[in-house]
């Protein structure tokens, strides 16, 4: 499953307590709790190992709130590499307020070659008919300025989405992050979000009438968050980083 899928994103921070009353609400307006969520909670793992120049350009950009820019990271939705059948590898595009995401699906086999051996990995791999742009798309970005992996980013998420997906809210809590260049060493996290919630709403077309409400309901302000760049931060809060 290789995709390139474009839509808006808007994030906001909330408490604990907030979270909980927009979920309740937003599931009188049809909004299901994904399939792949537990049936426990309605929550999934997702781990995310991100990629960056030596410079940390991708850092950089977002600090200094240039509107168009990127991330590139490798995503799992398990704690451990071991623990999935397949990774992510994934180029998010953002441009003001819309999202652009190239991905591609590796086996383990090729994601711990990508980790061991770099990114040239991907110009040596077997891609599918009919993927060439995608390709193409994955080392334009990846030639023109070498990336290595540097920071893993854990959290769990509590998904939600309409019934033909062109709408989807998530709840993200629990942010944890450490330095790392692979996903298997990442059991020593340090924790990010503290009690707070990110709540992101992603799609395709324009936000409903009843979504809009709750936000202003609650005083909601979209936010720029970046679990990347804010995981970064956190973690050399004693040695800050340069912008």
């Amino acid at each position: 499953m290789n995709q390139d899928r474009h839509r808006f994103e808007f994030k906001y921070q909330m408490t604990v307590q907030t979270a909980e009353e927009i979920a309740k609400y937003i599931q009188k307006f049809g909004m299901k709790r994904d399939k792949h969520a537990s049936p426990i909670d309605g929550s999934y793992v997702v781990t995310s190992l991100y990629f960056d120049s030596f410079r940390l350009s991708d850092y950089v950009e977002k600090s200094a709130g240039l509107t168009k820019r990127k991330k590139i990271r490798m995503r799992i939705y398990e704690p451990y590499l071991k623990d999935s059948d397949y990774v992510f590898f994934e180029i998010k595009h953002k441009e003001d307020m819309t999202n652009r995401k190239t991905k591609v699906m590796l086996s383990r086999q090729e994601a711990e070659d990508l980790m061991k051996y770099g990114t040239s990995v991907l110009a040596r791999r077997e891609w599918k008919e009919g993927e060439d742009e995608i390709r193409n798309r994955f080392l334009h970005f990846l030639i023109r300025e070498p990336v290595k992996p540097n920071l893993i980013v854990r959290y769990k998420r509590r998904p939600f989405m309409n019934h033909d997906k062109s709408l989807r809210v998530t709840f993200d809590s629990n942010i944890e992050a450490c330095l790392q260049r692979n996903l298997v060493d990442n059991k020593f996290m340090e924790q990010v979000s503290g009690d707070m919630v990110t709540m992101e709403v992603k799609f395709a077309y324009t936000l409903p009438f009843w979504l809009k409400s709750v936000i202003v309901k609650h005083n909601l302000k979209r936010d720029a968050y970046s679990k990347y760049a804010r995981s970064l931060e956190e973690i050399y809060k004693y040695t800050p980083l340069l912008r």
